[in-house]
């Protein structure tokens, strides 16, 4: 009796996707900056961060994270088989490690990539602008 209960169960097993293990994921991608990396960027500043895997054309997805505050955006990858983040103006909360993954759809499951190395994205607000002034006001000399 018990067997015939766990016959459905078991059916229906059989069917469902596998799990991947860690050992089958996919090798991680490459992320750049552009312009390339430096110490700091200035405050207003674009920057575009390139994300590319190992076997372009086999992607489905890239996911971009700032390691401080997730998941900063998702898109599909463009002609070229990457992916890019662009940061028309740079603010200080743009600062931050960034990573990027992507991710593969195969047999109705999303096959995630490890994360790439983080590049690291600092943002330096410029001091105000200094000014000049005269003394004596009236600007002769004597």
């Amino acid at each position: 009796m018990a067997l015939s209960l766990l016959l459905p169960i078991l059916a229906c097993l059989q069917i469902l996707p596998r799990p991947v293990s860690l050992t089958e994921r996919p090798p991680p991608p490459s992320l750049s900056l552009d312009p390339p990396p430096r110490l700091e960027y200035l405050l207003g500043e674009q920057v575009m961060l390139s994300c590319i895997d190992p076997k372009v054309g086999e992607v489905t997805g890239y996911r971009f994270y700032n390691e401080r505050n997730g998941e900063t955006s998702t898109s599909a990858p463009d002609p070229s088989g990457r992916a890019k983040l662009v940061f028309l103006a740079l603010n200080v909360a743009d600062a931050g490690p960034y990573i990027c993954k992507y991710w593969r759809a195969k047999s109705g499951q999303e096959i995630r990539s490890v994360g790439s190395q983080p590049v690291s994205v600092s943002v330096l607000d410029p001091p105000s602008q200094p000014s000049l002034s005269m003394d004596p006001p009236t600007g002769v000399i004597k």
